[in-house]
């Protein structure tokens, strides 16, 4: 091990552990680039937003039939009407 660092180009596995390397980093590099035209592409972000429409629209439909439910009378007449078909 005279030369260190010179001895692991000749085995290889510097060049190798390199090329590995800058395969990975140029692989990150190209999907970061490409994902908001993939993205675009498949409408992926306007899906995002209706769906937190959606979620928003959701919650608080929930909220209000949890205050109207707690305000409704016990008495449901509605309920005593069809008893009577029964």
């Amino acid at each position: 091990m005279e030369n260190g660092i010179f001895e692991l180009f000749k085995t290889g596995i510097l060049s190798t552990l390199i090329i590995g390397i800058s395969f990975i980093s140029f692989n990150i590099a190209i999907w970061l680039i490409l994902r908001p035209v993939i993205c675009w592409y498949f409408k992926i972000n306007e899906k995002i937003e209706l769906l937190s429409e959606i979620l928003d629209l959701l919650e608080e439909q929930n909220i209000s039939q949890k205050h109207t439910i707690k305000n409704k009378p016990e008495d449901n007449s509605l309920g005593h009407q069809f008893k009577k078909y029964r």
